[in-house]
């Protein structure tokens, strides 16, 4: 997971991830469903606003966006993203813990 250096309150947050399988071969993701979640302190869970799959001849990478709107908390956050295959098959799932700090003065 890569994500804004120090992301606040009230600020967009992005949060990349590089899907590889535990073996270390990259995740197809033709057919998949690609949803994204974050589970904030007192407001609850919600899913991103866009989940954007960045595909390139090496890699596969997904990031998911969570506007302003939904970073409404401070403390200790969780985000999630899960891509299932068409039999719903989950290829994979990962989760991250990151603080969120308030806002700026």
């Amino acid at each position: 997971m890569s994500a804004t250096a120090l992301p606040r309150k009230n600020d967009d947050l992005k949060i990349q991830y590089a899907l590889k399988d535990a073996a270390g071969a990259w995740i197809p993701l033709s057919g998949a469903t690609v949803l994204g979640y974050l589970l904030r302190p007192t407001a609850g869970l919600v899913t991103a606003d866009t989940v954007n799959v960045i595909s390139s001849p090496i890699t596969y990478n997904v990031e998911l966006v969570f506007g302003k709107a939904k970073m409404t908390d401070t403390g200790q956050h969780k985000a999630q993203v899960k891509i299932t295959n068409a039999d719903s098959t989950v290829l994979h799932s990962e989760i991250d813990v990151f603080s969120v700090l308030d806002n700026l003065a």
